[in-house]
């Protein structure tokens, strides 16, 4: 693996994690499919707007979501510890499995607030491209994270990353999902794995194993951040 990208976000503890170990092959997962065609899903407007996590106690915008031209949502997640803060773009809807929720999040792009075209480039080079070429060892095309959350009556905004990336694996391994590895080491899963089955068996897997895959204890909350200027 290609530790440049590690090593730019790892100087300092970073929020959003989930949104970037599946990019850096750790103990999470991405998709080839969304859990429905964007025609099947919905745009959640009641999370359009800015948030910040609820332990930032300087309330930095650290989610903003928005109408894209798409016609879906763009969602863009900042990462204010690191220099210019650089944020990742996804393209983005909604799914329901019964009572839950869940955002589809296909990665777009990257962009940053305040660089200069010597820091985007630094950020594209020791960043973006190596996780390109992580993606790339399992196919460009799983490009998508499938998040659980919720948003509260008090309009909180709380997001239910994976827990343990083993347990998909084994799934993969003993063939009850399709998917592809990352890597592996010695005849043992390593990595994060790449679900490619198809969006009926996910949906399906996701239904029946909603507990295992989102767990509370690891949930993150946001609040929303009002008259708050993004780089939008």
């Amino acid at each position: 693996m290609d530790l440049r990208a590690l090593n730019y976000f790892v100087r300092k503890p970073i929020r959003l994690w989930w949104l970037l170990l599946p990019l850096m092959g750790f103990e999470s997962v991405v998709s080839e499919n969304p859990l429905t065609p964007s025609d099947q899903g919905f745009l959640d407007r009641a999370v359009i707007g800015d948030w910040a996590a609820a332990t930032d106690e300087q309330r930095k915008p650290a989610l903003s979501v928005a109408r894209a031209e798409s016609g879906l949502l763009e969602v863009r997640a900042y990462f204010h510890d690191r220099e210019g803060v650089p944020y990742l773009r996804y393209r983005a809807y909604s799914s329901r499995l019964g009572d839950d929720t869940y955002a589809n999040l296909e990665l777009v792009g990257y962009g940053c607030v305040d660089c200069d075209g010597a820091q985007l480039t630094r950020i594209r080079t020791q960043v973006f491209d190596p996780l390109g070429q992580i993606l790339g060892r399992t196919g460009a095309t799983c490009t998508f994270i499938l998040v659980k959350y919720e948003h509260t009556a008090d309009d909180r905004l709380i997001v239910y990353p994976y827990g343990d990336g083993d347990f998909v694996k084994l799934a993969v391994e003993q063939q009850r999902l399709a998917g592809r590895l990352f890597g592996n080491n010695a005849g043992r899963l390593a990595g994060a794995p790449c679900i490619t089955d198809t969006a009926e068996r996910l949906r399906e897997f996701y239904a029946q194993n909603a507990a295992a895959l989102f767990p509370e204890a690891g949930a993150e909350v946001f609040v929303r951040q009002h008259g708050v200027a993004t780089s939008r």
